[in-house]
């Protein structure tokens, strides 16, 4: 089994798991929602597996720390892929920064970004209907 593939399954466990039990004290009990597309007309592969991770950017020129992240075989759909990453709000400080990146593997090789930091959760950003956009990498 591919690392990408025992990813994947770790992910459809965790997001499950999570679906099943929503009480507190139970570490999540709120999401980011919206959509991973691009503008380009080229349909994804098969095997493409969308990933969305949540993260702390507050801090420059530091590694973002990870919040939060969704990990899903597109399984035959096409862009818009709807996504939904799952935090603790208790992990949440009211004045830092978060924001949502995705990448699209296809042939177990990124091949699609983004490229712009989405903003989420504080300061007015929203927590669903987040468009990202992604770009194809060369």
């Amino acid at each position: 089994m591919r690392t990408s593939q025992i990813l994947a399954l770790g992910a459809i466990l965790s997001v499950g798991a999570g679906a099943c039990s929503s009480g507190p004290g139970d570490g999540v009990s709120a999401s980011v929602t919206g959509t991973v597309s691009y503008l380009l007309r080229i349909a994804l592969a098969p095997d493409a597996v969308v990933t969305v991770r949540l993260q702390d950017t507050s801090l420059r020129n530091v590694a973002a720390t990870l919040v939060g992240e969704q990990i899903q075989n597109a399984d035959g759909r096409q862009v818009p892929i709807p996504f939904e990453v799952a935090y603790d709000p208790a992990d949440i400080v009211a004045t830092n920064t978060y924001t949502v990146s995705a990448t699209i593997e296809e042939g177990g090789r990124i091949t699609w970004r983004s490229t712009t930091a989405f903003a989420v959760i504080t300061r007015g950003a929203p927590t669903s209907d987040v468009a990202i956009l992604v770009d194809q990498l060369p």
